[in-house]
């Protein structure tokens, strides 16, 4: 006898300071998956001709990129996690990008062209506050490469807020706390994609062509995954109380292909989680407490998988693409595209623990 329990989600208490908000309509229950100790039901949050992306899901409620009640320019919204949603940052300005969220602050990006082919950001907390103006160089503000969307991205936990800003030479880590600032990074070589816990700090250097992971521990900096060949690129790095999960490449043998895996630090030791192979690539994988999410190419688009410590369980199966995955307690979310290419919505996932009785 299989029993469904409901988890109750705790209430997110945030201050919003002059948003407004808008009812969704009850979510329609799209799938269930039995993972063989538990069972996930997906959910679709958003549902509209806009495009609504890069969701963080923290404490039973998710923020994303989206449009404000289907219509005007893409803002920061906040669902609750119950049946309304607030517009964040409701400013107009349309090149807002990439939400952190550690489930009570709100932190985004902005920019603006500087006239020269150079860009400037700007970061903002969810009161309005400018926290952060910076240098993003020549590269594309729209997609936050190199190496991939969120090398630049701020991210936030307890109050600590990262980025990587370019320096007129390379890209350097800074960190936020209080209104104080610190590099972090002081070199002649790349560093970005930062991920913050604590004060603690991941993010990817490249060194002589080598893409590793690296650790701030808040004053040391060790290199993780310590790669020895110019043709292994780590990169998509996530901190959780000082594990790591990053996206790595493993070359081919026996004339298959190699293909980005995802690879899993305790704090004392490397595991490598995934193992496909064959160019189906395994990228921006996310960590809460051991348990891994990330999205990874089936031969013919995206696809979520889950790791829950033990086995991996294909969460989504369908002809659509599924990315940017987040994960927390028991709650996924991520956005999908509609057939042929349309817009993104938000998906989501609550996990029902199911107790056996015998």
């Amino acid at each position: 006898m299989r029993i469904l329990l409901n988890k109750i989600f705790a209430t997110v208490v945030v201050l919003f300071l002059g948003t407004s908000s808008f009812v969704l309509n009850a979510a329609e229950l799209l799938d269930t998956v039995d993972t063989g100790e538990d069972t996930w039901e997906v959910y679709q949050l958003t549902n509209n001709n806009t495009w609504d992306q890069f969701p963080i899901t923290r404490n039973g409620g998710i923020v994303w990129k989206g449009s404000y009640n289907g219509s005007g320019d893409l803002e920061i919204l906040f669902w609750d996690g119950k049946d309304t949603t607030y517009n964040i940052s409701d400013n107009g300005i349309s090149s807002e990008y990439e939400p952190s969220f550690d489930g009570r602050n709100i932190y985004w990006r902005t920019f603006s062209s500087n006239g020269d082919g150079t860009y400037t950001g700007n970061i903002y907390a969810c009161d309005g506050q400018l926290i952060a103006s910076y240098n993003l160089g020549t590269y594309n503000p729209g997609s936050g490469y190199p190496p991939s969307w969120h090398s630049l991205a701020p991210t936030t936990h307890n109050g600590y807020v990262t980025w990587a800003a370019y320096d007129g030479n390379d890209y350097e880590i800074f960190l936020w706390k209080d209104g104080e600032t610190t590099q972090i990074t002081d070199n002649d070589t790349h560093d970005y994609e930062p991920q913050v816990y604590n004060g603690q700090i991941s993010f990817t250097g490249e060194v002589n062509g080598i893409m590793d992971v690296y650790f701030w521990n808040g004053a040391s900096i060790e290199n993780i995954s310590n790669s020895s060949a110019t043709y292994q690129k780590n990169q998509d790095s996530h901190l959780w109380d000082g594990k790591i999960v990053w996206s790595g490449w493993v070359s081919g043998s026996g004339g298959n292909k190699g293909a980005y895996e995802i690879f899993y630090y305790d704090g004392a030791n490397k595991t490598q989680i995934s193992s496909y192979g064959g160019g189906r690539h395994s990228f921006e994988p996310v960590l809460f407490e051991n348990e891994i999410a990330w999205h990874w190419w089936d031969g013919n688009d995206w696809e979520i998988l889950f790791y829950d410590g033990n086995q991996i369980t294909q969460m989504t199966n369908n002809e659509v693409g599924d990315l940017e995955v987040s994960l927390h307690e028991n709650m996924l979310s991520w956005h999908r595209f509609k057939e042929g290419n349309g817009p993104t919505e938000i998906m989501y996932a609550i996990r029902k623990y199911v107790c056996k009785m015998y």
